[in-house]
């Protein structure tokens, strides 16, 4: 997919992954590469998934945050940072 806007163009490939039947088109790689003015920056984020379909790392550039605990309708419990930082998300009620 390419964008272009106000001089700057951001093109955005993707790789997709098939689980099994239900869990399909699973994105497992975003490149996202920035163009302006003869410049760019590539950005490329990996994902891997459980074998529920559910999101378990996100990496990007180094960083990379983990989901973990999903309840029973596949909403994320905890999400956490390499540094060892962990976040509870909010609590559906």
């Amino acid at each position: 997919m390419v964008t272009k806007q106000g001089g700057q163009t951001i093109t955005q490939e993707m790789t997709y992954i098939k689980l099994d039947s239900l869990n399909c088109n699973k994105p497992s790689q975003i490149k996202t590469t920035y163009s302006y003015g003869g410049n760019s920056e590539v950005r490329t984020r990996n994902l891997t998934y459980d074998s529920n379909g559910n999101l378990t790392t996100d990496s990007e550039n180094g960083i990379t945050k983990s989901f973990s605990n999903y309840d029973v309708f596949g909403n994320c419990q905890s999400i956490g940072y390499a540094s060892g930082v962990n976040y509870p998300t909010a609590r559906r009620r």
